[in-house]
């Protein structure tokens, strides 16, 4: 054994010195792995690669290093099967074989077959022509498709071979860029790789310009899908590249982007359409998958099949009016996805609502979208509400709630009806100095008794007073009697919200008795807005009273849940609200119970309760209390402490339970500074009330609340 290696030695020490030089590193590392006599059929073997040409003594040195690594993994035999493939590889060109070896690594061979191993081979070598690209191609071929062997099946490399060869006749250039790209994307698409791989091999003979794109899209397409429906949208696009459609990367790009956030039924759906399309027109397939989630946002999945047949018979009659209903483009399309739709666009009753809304003010009220509000940026932040600044009302774009037309257009009449409210009801008209109608008026003398304790010690404060305070804002400077109103609070937040459910409750009251033929409709809404209210039990006390008097303000008069320990002041509450449900009531009269429900429920600890610590009650009220028994039993509970409920940790920041959709954003401060401002631009000084200048910080906290 020795005598041979000597002997090897000798031939080698012909060649470059780097030759040898591997060979004894790769005896020393895998004379005790690989036994005779495969030890010394590798030695021999490496001899000959050596001697094949002039310039393979280059691939015999890679041979000996890589063997070293690769020995650990494959059989002796392996090993010899391996090394005679670089041989053959040899006969071509020595570079394919250094390139072969060089990406020859043992975890990359260790689960390889023969067949496998001699096939990666033959693939490399087909690649190469003679030509210095050529060459490169194939190089490149090894690097990419060694690092990926492991992952593709004996088939799947087949096809990958196949496909790069194809592709080369067209273009090395795009050849080489798509085996760089397919390092990363074909481990990364899984069972899908067979269906890719043919893909792209159909572009390749088709548009092969298009090739290099189809990589590039490949992870985000894919990922787009549910496993069960990437191979069927991938064969599609197969199919799609077979008719010749031009720019099959946007088909690609666009479609995938389109479909993604469906669910599996709702691709599979698409697909199974798709594929009946696709005999007819490719370029339809790409508009009708393009407009999926338009469709789907306006009719239901069965409703899609009734529109999409309706398309083909046009297709089949008229290709250029067939592509046009597909796209969406057509008012065909567009009034047969009207007709089957539940929804209700803002753009198309925007003038039927006009007249309704006018006709309830008695003025020149306008209807607006309610993103061109929130496009304003002075305060309005969502366009799925509605809302008015007291001259326009503003919509949502759309009424999409139910499942039946006629009812998302009386919801359209519902919403614009508590927005008309506001302005005919005088919600923007509160005037801090004038009487209510059902109450004991508490404002000034709360305003003059706060400041008198607080003189003093009250700052001008105007940073974040969303949270609560030791003292209220009545030395603060305010623009609007709104803002005066709510500098009585020491908790701003909770104060607007508390008014807001008033309020909203008081213009509920009035538009069912004084619009009694919308009683009905609007009651339905009112209950189904209770639908998607949050578990009043598992929110902390404050945000759960607030909750408690929203669910009261939409009719839930039964087991409504109550803390078993304020059930009395629950019932005060409720007695509170209740004046305020009359017709003659004025917003100054939701001010004023704000006032008294605010000092119950500002005592209460804002924590979460044990479930045993809940109770329901009735809300309905079988007799009403007078003032002076209403103020005496309020002065008597804001007097008493607080029930002792143990240790329930410190009492959390007050955070607004979800406004009630269908009444939608009220900002009643700022809806009055607006006013202001439009009656005082002519005023040169820009100046309002008694002389105060609107600074930045009042509006940013106008815009806060």
């Amino acid at each position: 054994m020795k005598e041979e290696i000597k002997d090897i030695e000798l031939e080698l020490s012909k060649f470059p010195s780097s030759v040898l030089d591997e060979f004894k590193t790769a005896v020393n590392n895998i004379s005790s792995i690989i036994e005779e006599p495969y030890f010394s059929s590798w030695a021999r073997q490496g001899v000959q690669i050596a001697q094949k040409t002039v310039r393979s003594w280059e691939a015999a040195a890679e041979y000996y290093k890589a063997s070293s690594d690769v020995s650990k993994f494959i059989s002796g035999a392996d090993l010899l099967h391996w090394g005679q493939c670089g041989l053959n590889l040899c006969d071509q060109s020595p570079g394919l074989a250094v390139s072969f070896f060089k990406s020859s690594t043992g975890s990359r061979l260790q689960n390889l077959n023969s067949k496998k191993m001699s096939d990666w081979a033959e693939l490399g070598s087909r690649l190469y022509k003679g030509t210095w690209k050529s060459s490169a191609l194939a190089s490149k071929f090894f690097e990419s498709s060694g690092s990926i062997l492991e992952d593709l099946t004996d088939t799947e490399l087949r096809e990958f071979g196949d496909f790069v060869e194809l592709i080369s006749r067209k273009s090395i250039d795009v050849a080489t860029e798509c085996l760089i790209l397919s390092k990363d994307v074909l481990p990364s698409i899984d069972s899908n790789r067979s269906d890719f791989i043919k893909m792209v091999s159909s572009v390749a003979e088709n548009n092969w310009r298009e090739v290099k794109s189809c990589f590039e899209y490949a992870p985000r397409f894919i990922q787009s899908f549910e496993q069960s429906q990437r191979g069927r949208f991938i064969n599609l696009s197969a199919s799609i590249a077979k008719n010749n459609l031009p720019n099959l990367s946007l088909f690609l790009n666009e479609t995938s982007r389109s479909l993604s956030g469906l669910d599996e039924n709702y691709q599979s759906k698409f697909l199974d359409l798709a594929e009946q399309l696709l005999p007819i027109s490719s370029e339809a397939v790409f508009a009708f998958l393009q407009n999926a989630p338009q469709l789907v946002n306006q009719i239901t999945i069965n409703q899609i099949e009734v529109w999409f047949n309706r398309g083909i018979e046009l297709l089949n009659n008229n290709v250029e009016g067939g592509l046009a209903f597909f796209k969406i483009e057509s008012t065909t399309s567009e009034r047969v996805i009207d007709d089957l739709s539940s929804s209700v666009e803002l753009e198309k009753v925007q003038g039927v609502l006009r007249i309704y809304c006018r006709a309830l003010a008695g003025a020149d009220i306008e209807i607006g979208n309610s993103a061109e509000l929130v496009a304003k940026n002075i305060g309005w932040v969502s366009a799925n509400y509605a809302t008015t600044e007291g001259n326009v009302v503003y919509l949502p774009h759309i009424s999409d709630y139910y499942d039946n037309k006629d009812l998302n257009f009386g919801l359209f009449k519902v919403i614009s009806t508590h927005q008309v409210a506001r302005i005919e009801f005088g919600s923007f008209e509160f005037d801090f100095e004038q009487e209510s109608s059902n109450f004991i008026d508490s404002r000034l003398q709360r305003e003059t008794e706060a400041i008198e304790q607080h003189k003093g010690h009250v700052e001008i404060d105007l940073g974040d007073e969303s949270q609560e305070t030791s003292a209220p804002n009545v030395e603060k400077s305010h623009v609007t009697d709104m803002g005066r109103y709510f500098n009585l609070f020491p908790n701003r937040k909770l104060a607007l919200d508390l008014f807001t459910v008033v309020e909203d409750g008081r213009l509920d009251y009035v538009i069912r008795n004084k619009y009694p033929g919308l009683a009905g409709l609007y009651k339905r809404v009112q209950q189904d807005s209770m639908e998607d209210r949050p578990d009043i039990e598992e929110m902390p006390l404050q945000e759960a009273m607030v909750e408690f008097l929203v669910r009261f303000s939409l009719q839930q008069f039964q087991g409504l849940p109550c803390p078993t320990a304020y059930i009395e002041e629950a019932k005060l509450l409720l007695q509170i609200f209740n004046k305020v449900l009359t017709e003659d009531t004025t917003v100054e009269d939701s001010a004023e119970a704000t006032l008294r429900i605010y000092d119950l429920i500002a005592d209460f600890p804002n924590t979460e309760l044990p479930e045993e610590d809940w109770s329901e009650i009735d809300t309905e009220i079988e007799e009403e209390m007078s003032n002076e028994e209403m103020e005496n039993l309020l002065q008597q509970m804001t007097a008493n402490s607080s029930p002792d409920f143990g240790d329930l940790g410190e009492s959390q920041d007050y955070e607004s339970p979800p406004q009630v959709d269908f009444r939608g954003d009220f900002k009643p401060e700022l809806s009055q500074l607006l006013e202001k401002m439009k009656l005082n631009q002519t005023d040169s000084q820009s100046s309002m009330g008694e002389g105060i200048e609107i600074t930045e910080e009042m509006l940013q906290q106008m815009l806060a609340d």
